[in-house]
C-alpha cells in the first residue's frame, strides 16, 4: 500500500517535490500555505549597504531569498558584480543550485547540517570585524544576525520577500483536502510553515481537524528548530538535519522499512 505523504513548501517547489515523492512510490499532496511577495524597498538598503563598501560576506538562507535578491535589485543593480569579491554562503543544496545559476561557483555551505545553526558554526571564528550582508525573508529569526554582531561582525540583515497568509475560500477547500487525504507524513520545511498552517486552520476554524491529522501522522521536521517549534504545540516531530527532499524521502523509506 502506498505511503500518503504531505509536504509543505512555495508553490514554486511543489512541482518537483511531487515528482520525488513520487519516485519514491510514495502517494503526494502539496500544500502551499503562504505565498512569497518581492520586497521592493529591498534594493535601495541593498544599494545604501553597498554605498559603504563591498561585503565580505554575503548569506541566503534560502533558494527563495536568492530569487527575491535579483529579482529587487533587476535594472537596477548588477547584483552578480556588486557580490562578486564577497564570499557566498548557503543553507542546503538547492540555496547553492540557484546562486550558482546566477554565476556565483564559489559558495560555502555548513558540512552535513542545512540550518542556520550550521551556518553559525560553520561562520563563528571567521566574521569578526566583518561586513555581512544577510538576504531573507522578513520572517527570518534574528538568532543568526544577532549571533554574528556577538561574533564581532558588522551584520546588515535585509528582507528581500516576505511570505503572505493566503485566507481564501480556495485555500480552506484545499485544506479540507488534506484533512481527508489523512497522511502518514507530514513534513514542515521551516518553523514558519508550521506556524503558519496553524494559523490558518485558526482563521478557518479547523484546528482541531488539523491537531488531529497531524497527531495520526509521522511529523518530519527540517532542523532542529523546526522541530522544536512544533514540540512547542506538544507534537513530536522526527528531525531531518538536511534540506533535500531526498533525504526526507530516505527518512520515510527508512519508516516504512521498520513497520
Amino acid at each position: 500500500m502506498m505511503r500518503k505523504v504531505v509536504f509543505f513548501r512555495p508553490e514554486g517547489a511543489l512541482k518537483r517535490t511531487k515528482e520525488v515523492v513520487e519516485r519514491y512510490c510514495c502517494e503526494f499532496f502539496g500544500f502551499s500555505v503562504f505565498e512569497l511577495r518581492t520586497c521592493e524597498g529591498a534594493c535601495d538598503e541593498i544599494a545604501e549597504f553597498l554605498r559603504d563598501g563591498a561585503p565580505d560576506f554575503v548569506i541566503f538562507t534560502s533558494e527563495n531569498g536568492v530569487k527575491h535578491a535579483f529579482k529587487t535589485c533587476a535594472g537596477r543593480i548588477d547584483l552578480r558584480l556588486a557580490l562578486s569579491s564577497a564570499k557566498i554562503c548557503a543553507i542546503g543544496p538547492a540555496t547553492m543550485r540557484e546562486l550558482r545559476r546566477h554565476g556565483f561557483d564559489h559558495v560555502l555551505m555548513p558540512d552535513g547540517d542545512y540550518s542556520s545553526r550550521g551556518l553559525m558554526r560553520m561562520l563563528s571564528e571567521i566574521t569578526e570585524g566583518k561586513r555581512v550582508l544577510l538576504l531573507r525573508s522578513s520572517a527570518g529569526s534574528q538568532k543568526l544576525s544577532n549571533f554574528l554582531r556577538e561574533k564581532g561582525a558588522y551584520v546588515r540583515d535585509i528582507a528581500v520577500y516576505e511570505p503572505i497568509l493566503m485566507k481564501t475560500p480556495e485555500k480552506k477547500m484545499e485544506l479540507q483536502s488534506l484533512i481527508a487525504f489523512k497522511p502518514d507524513f507530514v513534513v514542515f520545511t521551516s518553523s514558519l510553515t508550521f506556524k503558519s498552517l496553524m494559523e490558518l486552520a485558526d482563521a478557518f476554524d479547523m484546528r482541531k481537524d488539523v491537531e488531529d491529522v497531524l497527531k495520526s501522522s509521522k511529523i518530519i521536521a527540517i532542523g532542529s528548530p523546526t522541530a522544536e517549534t512544533i514540540a512547542s504545540h506538544g507534537l513530536n516531530a522526527v528531525v531531518a538535519p538536511k534540506s533535500t527532499v531526498e533525504d526526507v524521502m530516505k527518512i520515510i523509506v527508512e519508516s516504512r522499512c521498520r513497520g
